[in-house]
């Protein structure tokens, strides 16, 4: 299946504005002058980087490597902790914020956002965070931790959602291998007939709503590109102002994926009944994305 390449582009493009440790160079400068002997609390759990390792699913543990196209969804997104008590959020955007522990709960841990990674004017700028989303960490093992959004009316996770689970970088997840169920990717797609027509009526209602979706954003993210564009020479800042409206669109696509997931495990649907419809929805998101792309290569040689 399909990687979105170009989304992909645009955090490397992301990614060189920040150094190795993954937050932003100049803040790192103002943090090393300000060094405290003794490391923040929960460093010595939490510090380094972590990656999407499985996703919950009505309670299941669901390994995103035996789907690929959840694979795909999360293939970019990390989470890294500094020593000096921070955080750096790589997902569509990119947030820094503070980790901290909740004492009345053991190995759990308050994610509050401080910034957040914006592009103006053709460049990377950070500023403050105005929304009020905070996430609540549960470390299960010295590998795994869940991740989910926090309710401060309950003190506790969100009810009603999907957490995720993390993986610390380059190990492995006793708690993600032993809790895991099977997902069939399945040797031969099956017939329509095999399924009740209602589940597949879903996937292409899906297809449809948010591909609809995607080519009423398209006008205005063009727009907003000219409009943006206008007056630039640089080919890497005119890049980067590409790369911000195809991110805008393929959090649409995303979005549309993660409902086929749902439909799938729902459903009770093979993996490739999933991969035949999530794969039609990014054949359509690549369309749209590359007029965007062209847009960005018209001003960029002319």
């Amino acid at each position: 299946m399909k990687r979105i390449t170009i989304l992909a582009l645009a955090l490397v493009l992301l990614l060189t504005a920040f150094d190795a440790t993954g937050y932003a160079a100049s803040a790192s400068e103002t943090r090393a002058e300000e060094k405290t002997t003794a490391a923040a609390e929960g460093f010595d759990i939490l510090g380094g980087t972590w990656t999407v390792g499985a996703v919950y699913y009505k309670n299941k543990v669901i390994d995103i490597h035996d789907a690929a196209g959840l694979a795909d969804l999360y293939d970019s997104v990390y989470l890294s902790f500094q020593e000096d008590g921070t955080f750096t959020h790589f997902d569509l955007w990119i947030y820094q914020g503070e980790y901290t522990p909740i004492q009345a709960k053991k190995d759990c841990f308050l994610l509050t956002r401080r910034t957040k990674t914006v592009l103006k004017d053709g460049e990377l700028r950070e500023e403050a965070y105005s929304g009020n989303t905070k996430h609540i960490l549960s470390v299960v093992d010295e590998n795994t931790f869940v991740l989910a959004e926090y309710d401060p009316m309950t003190g506790a996770a969100k009810a009603n959602q999907d957490p995720l689970i993390y993986v610390r970088q380059d190990e492995s997840s006793e708690y993600v291998d032993g809790n895991k169920i099977a997902v069939s990717e399945g040797t031969e797609e099956k017939q329509p007939t095999e399924k009740p027509t209602g589940s597949l009526s879903s996937y292409e209602s899906i297809l449809n709503a948010y591909t609809q979706k995607m080519k009423d954003a398209f006008p205005g993210l063009v727009a907003s590109y000219r409009s943006e564009a206008a007056g630039i020479s640089d080919i890497g800042r005119l890049a980067l102002i590409c790369n911000n409206k195809v991110g805008e669109l393929s959090s649409i696509c995303n979005e549309g994926i993660g409902k086929m997931a749902e439909q799938m495990y729902s459903a009770g649907d093979s993996y490739s009944v999933y991969e035949k419809w999530a794969g039609k929805l990014m054949d359509n998101y690549m369309d749209i994305a590359m007029e965007i792309q062209n847009a960005y290569l018209d001003s960029a040689i002319s």
